[in-house]
């Protein structure tokens, strides 16, 4: 039993490490004092011994190591007689572990380019974001057959004038939805994401795909600020999967049916057509919902066309337009179950955890849309 609590805390924070979560966040789960404790011994080696240059962040380790060796103090002060003996250690023995302490004393000796604190992230992060995947060929040994997809984001919400540099929380939920429901990556499939930014959503798509026995994927990434497709490019790069695509798409062009645009819409001719967190510019919204009706009403097959669409309702009004646009389109659509994407992974943390506050920072709503009424 305390092996087993052991290993759970140790999964609980290697995933959210990996994910490069604030530490300092009041949403950050840390195990409970006793499961902290017992998950000491190999933390330093699960954490940092097989990490690579590509998952490296100096400034990011020294805030996530200060914020664990001020829990594990805690726990040391905070625990009882009755977690000793639960544990089988004396209390007497309770001490930070020295692998962790001598790492965390050797980083916070070097200079800094930043405060580590949270007031200003570091510039670049790649982040690698674990989830489940019965019978993976990727077997970790601590999280089990899983599957991973690193992502390289700004440490900012906002940066150099664009939001496309980060992994917002309504692509992670989608991108959960996803893996609870891979019957939409089916192998044979063809996806374009709009407004892909940091490119996660779309690969987390494309190992889907690969865990459905796919060995290349049809998977179109689009955006259009130039600094966010150079991103884009370097997480495509860093992934390596085969048959990701990258395009720059301007919706307006869609608007105005530019030949070239239309013509690669065409070309790509999708099934299915991902969106997340791209409702968020009123001036933009009736562009966006042109693309999507443009899609999926550009060929016959257009009652099998379907768009899956992420969105954190920021602004009730920009959302609302939204809407109204995909129902003066004649577009129909229908709300995905929470339940659908918000469920707990094997690793007792929500899958693609994050530090999104619902009440602060607005709920996620995913809709389906597609050109022809639902079935009844």
């Amino acid at each position: 039993m305390v092996q087993r609590a052991a290993r759970l805390a140790q999964a609980q924070l290697l995933v959210q490490y990996e994910a490069r979560l604030p530490p300092y966040s009041k949403r950050f789960r840390w195990p409970i004092f006793a499961h902290l404790l017992v998950a000491q011994a190999g933390l330093h080696d699960i954490l940092f011994c097989h990490k690579t240059d590509n998952a490296s962040d100096s400034g990011y380790e020294r805030s996530f190591l200060k914020h664990l060796v001020r829990h594990i103090e805690d726990a040391i002060y905070k625990c009882n007689e009755e977690d000793a003996a639960w544990m089988g250690i004396p209390q007497s023995d309770w001490v930070v572990d020295d692998a962790l302490l001598d790492r965390y004393i050797s980083l916070i000796s070097q200079p800094t380019t930043g405060d580590i604190c949270g007031s200003s992230a570091p510039s670049t992060m790649i982040s690698k974001r674990y989830f489940p995947v019965p019978h993976s060929s990727t077997y970790h040994p601590l999280l089990g057959s899983c599957d991973y997809v690193y992502s390289v984001e700004e440490g900012k919400a906002i940066s150099q004038g664009t939001t496309g540099l980060k992994t917002w929380e309504a692509s992670l939920r989608l991108a959960a939805y996803l893996v609870q429901h891979p019957y939409h990556c089916a192998k044979q499939r063809r996806f374009l994401e709009l407004g892909s930014g940091t490119g996660f959503l779309g690969l987390v798509c494309a190992r889907l795909m690969m865990a459905n026995g796919g060995q290349m994927t049809n998977i179109y990434l689009t955006d259009f600020d130039e600094q966010v497709l150079e991103r884009l490019q370097e997480s495509v790069h860093l992934n390596n999967v085969p048959g990701v695509h990258i395009q720059s798409l301007n919706w307006t062009k869609v608007t105005s049916r530019d030949e070239d645009t239309i013509s690669y819409l065409n070309e790509v001719n999708p099934d299915c057509v991902l969106a997340a967190d791209v409702v968020y510019d009123p001036s933009l919204v009736p562009h966006l919902v042109s693309t999507l009706y443009a899609l999926l009403t550009r060929s016959r097959n257009e009652s099998h066309t379907y768009a899956l669409v992420s969105s954190t309702v920021r602004n009730p009004d920009t959302y609302e337009l939204f809407v109204r646009c995909l129902q003066e389109k004649g577009l129909y659509y229908s709300i995905v179950a929470p339940d659908s994407y918000l469920g707990s992974n094997t690793w007792g943390l929500p899958l693609f955890p994050s530090v999104h506050d619902t009440e602060l920072e607005g709920r996620v709503e995913i809709l389906i849309i597609q050109a022809v009424p639902f079935p009844l």
